[in-house]
């Protein structure tokens, strides 16, 4: 299969927005999010992920697909603590 990613080469800034055939799933302390429940109509959006100024942060895994081939996807997981990883699983199709 052919590789669908391609490297993002636009600013980076606080409105980037995922092209629409990319899917992302998000759990936070092993829970999935479902981003509706973020979406408030009197205060705004709530953050799913807090990054504190100890550079801890919110334990997730994140979860990217690109719908023109599942054989791929983009796994981003951090611990609260280090660094997060991001690996590319490849599944056979």
């Amino acid at each position: 299969a052919k590789n669908p990613w391609q490297p993002y080469s636009g600013p980076i800034n606080n409105d980037i927005e995922a092209p629409e055939y990319v899917f992302m799933s998000l759990e936070v302390e092993g829970q999935e999010v479902d981003f509706a429940d973020l979406l408030d109509d009197d205060t705004g959006p709530k953050p799913a992920l807090l990054f504190l100024s100890s550079d801890e942060y919110t334990q997730f895994r994140m979860i990217l697909i690109h719908d023109q081939d599942e054989n791929f996807e983009i796994v981003i997981e951090g611990d609260g603590f280090n660094q997060p990883v991001m690996t590319l699983e490849r599944f056979d199709g």
